[in-house]
Parts: structure tokens; sequence; C-alpha cells
């Protein structure tokens, strides 16, 4: 009795899900980074020798049983590394992105959305720790910019620099957006509609265009690409039309007002400053000579902060470019090319077998467009996924969405 109530306490809470959400909260601060690290790197193992457990009698066990182990063995090698932060950056955050890539896409729904669960009450305990430090008056009289101070002083660049905070706190608002529209789950839903809310919230705070404008602009594109899914019927192509319009005018209102009209009373100064940091970061990378324009720069990143006095390229995709070159861009696009295929058998399999009963309810395929364009925003302004080894497996996890079968989809009590 004792031991069925247990196995489906386990089914119904995922409780290894457990680690990586106490990873996330934990991440917050930097000097919690060794608990951090470890929990992340025990979530990622754990689940790869459940997958392998779980594959033990598939006919294709030894390909899948020897994916998993090569991706847990990547991790637990590059363990100590991880942990003691000697590799920043380096090729441990692309380590994580893949692992945490590959644990995602091995979920089902059902596993999904109980991992969201999870998600959403680490993002809530985040934000709650960082609206208690708020109403508690610290720091004094830096009202403006108070998310700033208490990065750099309270949890000393915890998830990383603000703008790489601003992106872990977007990402997760984001989750939790659609935690809420997928769970059936009253109290899941609570969870899901908190974090969101005082999520996006923080997102303004941070001063970061990029976290107050991302979540909206990638929420109401996955909504007007999908809308025709929700929307079947032939005779209403008219109300299609109407509320896509209506959608990309939104988006374009969002950017305005989050993106465009706060900088463009100082003559678009911040654009035009990181459009420089941009040519300067190709200069002195692909276009150097010497084949860099094939394999890039590498890590060693010292001689780009000295040409362009800055610490990163202000942009994910043009540092990816600049440290690895071409064979970067050609991995990023044989992703993307996935990615997208991925997304796309997804949308079919959602307009054959799903049904809508309630208008919040979003198919899956909406979920990981959603989660693939937040991350693709996120580092188009700001080297997102560098901002912490729990921010790339968070990356690499948000990615995976896209990846998961909705043919097996059953519903979530």
């Amino acid at each position: 009795m004792h031991r069925n109530r247990l196995i489906r306490f386990a089914h119904e809470t995922r409780p290894v899900d457990a680690l990586f959400a106490a990873s996330l909260f934990l991440g917050l601060e930097r000097s919690h980074h060794a608990w951090t690290l470890g929990l992340l790197t025990a979530w990622i193992g754990l689940r790869c020798c459940i997958q392998i457990f779980h594959d033990r009698n598939q006919r294709n066990w030894r390909q899948q049983n020897l994916f998993q182990i090569v991706i847990s063995s990547l991790v637990f090698f590059q363990a100590r590394t991880i942990i003691r932060l000697d590799d920043h950056p380096g090729a441990s955050f692309y380590i994580l992105i893949v692992a945490a890539l590959s644990v995602g896409a091995t979920y089902l729904i059902d596993d999904w959305t109980r991992l969201l669960r999870w998600i959403s009450c680490s993002a809530l305990f985040i934000n709650t720790k960082l609206i208690w430090i708020a109403s508690s008056g610290y720091p004094a009289g830096s009202s403006d910019n108070w998310l700033t101070a208490v990065n750099n002083q309270i949890f000393e660049l915890g998830f990383g620099r603000v703008n790489a905070l601003a992106s872990v706190i977007a990402l997760t608002t984001i989750l939790c957006f659609y935690g809420l529209r997928r769970d059936r789950q009253p109290i899941a839903k609570v969870i899901h509609t908190l974090g969101c809310i005082s999520g996006y919230g923080l997102c303004l705070q941070t001063g970061s265009r990029m976290a107050a404008g991302v979540p909206l602009i990638a929420a109401m594109a996955a909504f007007a690409i999908c809308i025709k899914d929700y929307i079947p019927n032939r005779s209403a192509r008219r109300i299609q039309t109407w509320i896509t319009s209506a959608t990309a005018g939104l988006i374009a209102a969002a950017i305005w007002a989050t993106a465009i009209q706060p900088d463009i009373g100082v003559g678009m100064a911040s654009e035009k400053l990181r459009l420089s940091f941009w040519q300067c970061w190709l200069q002195n990378s692909i276009f150097a000579g010497n084949g860099k324009i094939v394999h890039g720069i590498g890590y060693n990143l010292e001689n780009m902060v000295n040409a362009c006095n800055n610490q990163s390229a202000d942009s994910g995709l043009i540092q990816l470019i600049g440290q690895h070159g071409l064979l970067g861009l050609l991995a990023i696009g044989l992703l993307l090319t996935l990615l997208i295929r991925s997304l796309l058998s997804q949308r079919t399999e959602d307009r054959k077998s799903i049904t809508h009963p309630c208008r919040l309810h979003c198919s899956w395929s909406e979920a990981g467009m959603g989660s693939l364009l937040t991350v693709l925003l996120c580092n188009l302004t700001t080297p997102a996924y560098l901002g912490s080894f729990v921010g790339a497996a968070l990356t690499g996890l948000a990615l995976s969405m896209s990846l998961v079968r909705t043919d097996s989809e059953t519903t979530v009590k």
C-alpha cells in the first residue's frame, strides 16, 4: 500500500525535476554556485540514467543508450570544471546547453507539464526574493536601478550581469505563461499565474528593453502563427485574418513601446553603440584574417576586450560568430533547422489530435515556438546563454520544447 502511494506520488510530482528547480533558484546567488551546479549535474545524470533504464527493452537500445551515456559522461567529465567555474567563457556552456536539450527532448507532454510546475515554483521563489529585497528598501537612494545594484552587490552576478539576469527572468516568465495555458490543475494554474505576473513585473524593473519586450513579442508572434490551428473552419478565414492583423498590430506596438520609444529621445544612442560593438567584434574576429572567418577566435577574449572596450559583443549571435566563425554559424543553422522541422511536425499532430475546450489552452507547438522565439530574441541583443551555467542549461531546456513528441500526449489531471 505504502509502496503504491510512493510510486503514485513520484509519478504525479516527478521529484527528480525538483533538483533542476532548486538549482535554478540557488543560481540567483553566486555564493551558492557549488550547490547550484552540483544539483544541476546530478539532475542531468539522473535523468540520463532514468532514460537508459526506460529504453532497456527497446530494439534500438544501443543507439539510444549510447546517446544518453555520451551526454551524461561529457557532463561528468566536465563537472569539476563547471563547479569550480574554471571555464568562463568556455565549452562548458555548450555542453550544458546540449545536455539540457537532450534531456528535455526525451520528455513526453505529461513530463513537461510537471517540469513546468517545478520551474514555475522556482521562478516564483526567485521573484518573491527579488520583490522582498525591493520592499525592504535596499539599496537606499537607487530606486531607478535597484535591481542592478542588488544583482551586483548581493547576488554577485549569480546569473551574470543584469541583462543576463533579465533574460533568465524573461525565459522563466514565458515558461510560466505556457505552463498556465497548458496545465489543467487549479493549484498549478495559480502558481503559473503568480510566476508569470511577478516575473514580467520584474522584467520591467530590470531597465532592459529586451526583457520588457521579448516575452510579449514572442508570445504574440507564436499566437499569430498558430491562430489558424485554433480556427480550422474555412468559413472562419475572415476571423483568422482579423485576429492575425490585430496581433501583428499589437506586436508592432510592443516593439515601439519597449524597444524604440525609450531610446528614440536620445537619438537611438544605445542602438548605435550596440551596432558599433557588433562592427568592432566582426572586424577583429572573423574579418581579421588567418582563417578566422572559418574557425573564429576561440574562447580567449582578451584581445577583443582591449580592441572593443567591452566584455561581450552585446549580441549572442555576433559573439558566437566571432568566437566560432562560419563553423559555429553552421552548427546553429543545423540546430535551428532541426527545431523548426520538429515544430512543423508538432503543428501537424496538433491539428489532428488536440481539441481546445478552453480558449486559454494552447497547442504544444505554440508553446515550443514561443520559447524558441524568446531564446532567439534574448540572444539577439545580449549573449544571454553566456550569463551563467544554469542559464545555459535553462536555454537548452527551453529549446528542447520544440523537440517534444505530441503523438503520445495525454491529459494531466
